[in-house]
């Protein structure tokens, strides 16, 4: 029986490995891939647990409240500006006419500031979220490379809140079902936490608060086991 020339390549191959066999030499077997350290990071709980996030945040709320308190201020001016032009000019003069343009160009002018305060507070808030973010990621990084650690991905803590229908959906959407001892968050928010200014308590009795004190809630979620003793 003749062998089909297309079938050669194949038994040569066959015979190949055969014959390293046979005399003590098997074929040459690539070994699988060493296994991924992976972690997880709860994002949310560092923006809300950050102090020097908070601190910023609480001085743009300040600006904030300065800016509302602007607007109503002239607001009011405007109002009686206008309730005393009533009472001088007679409707429908020319200085009453002179008197409305007047007011109408304030309003304006006062509304274009509004507006670019409002544009600034902004762009100061986004640049907050941005620079924490990043030193989020430097923590990370560095945390990663001490422990070796390949892969860290975001994740959600908090448990669903059963009587809320939005939070129920958004829970079930999660990408992290469990996980066991993969948890870097509060590791991550010590690092954050251990360079920022400490300021007076909020009574202004002098005393200090150290940031990166806060205590992670019971969630079931805790350090990585490779952080346990160090």
């Amino acid at each position: 029986m003749s062998i089909q020339r297309s079938s050669v390549p194949f038994l040569a191959f066959v015979l190949a490995v055969t014959g390293a066999t046979a005399y003590g030499q098997a074929p040459q077997q690539t070994t699988a891939p060493a296994g991924v350290n992976v972690a997880l990071l709860d994002v949310a709980y560092i923006f809300k647990n950050h102090a020097g996030f908070k601190q910023s945040m609480d001085s743009l709320r300040a600006k904030k409240k300065t800016i509302e308190d602007q607007i109503l201020a002239d607001r009011n001016r405007l109002m009686d500006k206008r309730k005393k032009g009533s009472e001088t000019y007679k409707l429908g003069t020319p200085g009453y006419k002179q008197f409305e343009q007047e007011l109408a160009n304030e309003a304006a002018d006062a509304q274009v500031k509004m507006e670019l305060q409002k544009k600034e507070l902004m762009e100061q808030e986004a640049q907050v979220y941005l620079a924490t973010y990043n030193q989020m990621v430097q923590s990370v990084q560095a945390i990663a490379k001490q422990y070796q650690i390949s892969l860290v991905l975001r994740y959600d803590s908090q448990p669903i809140d059963p009587n809320n229908p939005n939070d129920i959906l958004k829970g079930i959407n999660r990408a992290v079902i469990h996980q066991q001892n993969l948890d870097i968050t509060q590791t991550v928010l010590e690092m954050l936490n251990r360079n920022v200014p400490r300021r007076p308590a909020a009574g202004g009795a002098g005393t200090l608060t150290t940031p990166g004190t806060q205590q992670r809630p019971a969630t079931g979620a805790t350090r990585p086991s490779t952080f346990r003793n160090q």
